[in-house]
Formats: C-alpha cells, structure tokens, sequence
C-alpha cells in the first residue's frame, strides 16, 4: 500500500521510488482521460480529478528529487565553517567569565538546533519534524466508508 511507502512505522526510510506508483499514476491518468462526462459540472470534475493527479505526480517527482539531492554538502560545511568561525571570534575577544561561556554555549545550542531544524525540513518524510500521515488515513478511512455507496 502507498501509505506504507510514504510513512513506514518505527524508524524506517520511506520508500519514494517504487516502480509501482509510477505504473498506478498511469493507470489513473488513462481512466481519468477515458472518462466522459455526460453534464458540464461531470466534464469540470474529471477536468479538476486530471489537474489534481498532475500536480500530485509533480509533487511526488520533486520529493523523489529532493531525497536524492538534498542540501548540498559543500553548502553545509561551508555554513558550519563561517559559524565555528564567528564563535571563535566572539570568544575570542570576550572576557573570560561564567557568563560569557553559558551565553555562548546557549547560542551555540540555538544555532545547532537551527542547522537540525533546516536538514529535518529539508526531508519531509523522516526526522523529527515530519509531514503528518493523519490526512491520508483520515481521507482512506472516509473513501472505505462511501465505497459501498459509490455506482
């Protein structure tokens, strides 16, 4: 299931290019285009249903590119270099008391805390800050319900 795929249980990578998502937004974009609607507000839902699985298919495309790309390395070390640098300097020219070193060592922290912040969002889909699979399940749960109902 597509679910599993996106949002693993426990500490597991999500899986973005499974061959088979592919092949079901496929699948789906035939059906969409072979679908006839008979009234103009069926033709402005199966226009809506088409330009929604296109952006769907794009999103899925820009993650798969954002897990392989990321934040360049280079980018990164360069960052961790100008901040090394810059607290060196400010303890540098700081007077040596209690003060100085836990104010330092707490800015040091909220730095630090920003970099994990920026590589988190960075991956959506794992980390400590991650897209939230409830949605989903609340939208799969709502579409088994009304399946039995559907034509």
């Amino acid at each position: 299931m597509k679910l599993q795929d996106l949002f693993p249980r426990g500490s597991a990578k999500p899986v973005l290019q499974n061959p088979r998502t592919t092949t079901l937004f496929e699948e789906l974009e035939d059906r969409l285009a072979a679908m006839e609607g008979h009234s103009t507000q069926q033709r402005w839902m199966v226009s809506q249903a088409q330009a929604l699985i296109t952006e769907i298919a794009e999103v899925r495309w820009l993650l798969v590119e954002q897990d392989v790309l990321g934040i360049p390395v280079p980018v990164l070390l360069v960052v961790l270099f100008w901040l090394c640098l810059l607290f060196m300097s400010f303890g540098l020219f700081a007077p040596p008391n209690a003060t100085v070193t836990v104010v330092l060592f707490l800015c040091a922290l909220a730095v630090a805390g920003a970099i994990q912040t920026i590589l988190d969002l960075s991956r959506p889909l794992e980390g400590v800050i991650r897209v939230s699979a409830q949605p989903l399940r609340h939208a799969l749960e709502v579409i088994n319900r009304l399946k039995p109902n559907l034509p």
